[in-house]
């Protein structure tokens, strides 16, 4: 009888470490997966923002002064929707109507539609943002 429980014992130790085996396997395999997922994703974001670039053209008054035209180009690689852009005009949000999609090399112009009680000065500070990029002007009259 000493012997099976031996070759029992055997058995049992090595189907426990072939369950652990198993256990470690997938358990690693979900956690591998998640990371290379979100370094895929970080990725290609990260590709995006390098093709990704604009600059401001310019920034002029409207002719009753309480408006303004904001001139954007693209100037990298991708397309970029203009409706994505968001305009400050001395810190404060202001709408726009640009809806087109920018190809490389384009200038789309964000009409502010958010009309004030003041009129706009030379000396405002207009600032657009795109994801994490931005670029800063002042009203040119």
């Amino acid at each position: 009888m000493k012997g099976i429980s031996a070759i029992i014992a055997v058995v049992l130790i090595l189907m426990i470490t072939v369950a652990l085996a198993a256990m470690a396997y997938v358990w690693f395999t979900g956690v591998f997966k998640t990371i290379s997922e979100s370094a895929g994703e970080s990725a290609t974001k990260a590709g995006q923002d390098i093709a990704t670039q604009f600059s401001i053209a310019g920034a002029t008054n409207s002719s009753d002064g309480r408006n303004i035209d904001v001139y954007v180009t693209n100037t990298g690689s991708s397309d970029i929707e203009a409706k994505n852009f968001l305009l400050l005009v001395n810190g404060v949000k202001r709408n726009h109507v640009a809806t087109e999609i920018l190809a490389p090399g384009e200038t789309a112009t964000l009409t502010n539609t958010t009309t004030v009680d003041k009129t706009y000065t030379c000396d405002n500070s207009v600032k657009i943002t795109y994801g994490s990029l931005e670029q800063v002007t002042t009203i040119q009259c």
